[in-house]
């Protein structure tokens, strides 16, 4: 268990109240297809209505077994889940990435935060903060000290969120539509 808030609580309903502040954060596994793919179907509407131009709508399962067992599978990537008063609230997915180095480039490695989402109803309330906790102890066992993620330019809530807890920008990726 992540976090067991009381100053929330009232002395009446102590017991109501807390039981909903607890959160579970836990791998996902294949028994949590389902659920899951409800979330990353909310999860791929938000990038609709952030990026219409390049995220469509779509009526098709959100990710295949295939897919979701990409994101479960080996010790290089993993999907956690944070559970609060027995739902499912959030989810994060990430991929430890290794950069080779060569004569132009620097080795290193990260760890590629690719998706961070919270359900609308459970947004301010620590869901996305344990989670971000639980991506830095996964990156802190496999001996990465940074974690990267990609954020869409019109998505300010997101970007406030990350430098909150320590991001900051460092490449920007830019284009150029042409007449043909």
């Amino acid at each position: 268990l992540c976090e067991l808030s009381f100053l929330r609580c009232s002395r009446l309903n102590r017991r109501a109240l807390c039981f909903e502040n607890i959160m579970d954060i836990h791998k996902a596994t294949y028994s949590d297809f389902d659920k899951v793919n409800i979330l990353f179907k909310e999860l791929d509407e938000s990038h609709v209505d952030i990026d219409p131009k390049r995220i469509r709508i779509h009526n098709e399962q959100p990710r295949t077994a295939e897919e979701f067992a990409d994101y479960i599978s080996g010790d290089r990537n993993a999907l956690f889940l944070c559970v609060k008063g027995q739902k499912l609230a959030g989810m994060a997915n990430v991929k430890h990435c290794v950069i080779e180095q060569n004569r132009f480039r620097v080795g290193r490695e990260y760890v590629l935060l690719d998706n961070l989402f919270v359900r609308k109803i459970y947004r301010r309330h620590g869901v996305g903060r344990a989670l971000y906790k639980h991506v830095c102890s996964w990156a802190e066992d496999r001996n990465v000290k940074v974690i990267e993620v990609n954020v869409y330019i019109n998505n300010i809530l997101a970007q406030k969120f990350y430098n909150s807890l320590g991001f900051i920008p460092y490449l920007q990726r830019m284009e150029s539509v042409i007449n043909a």
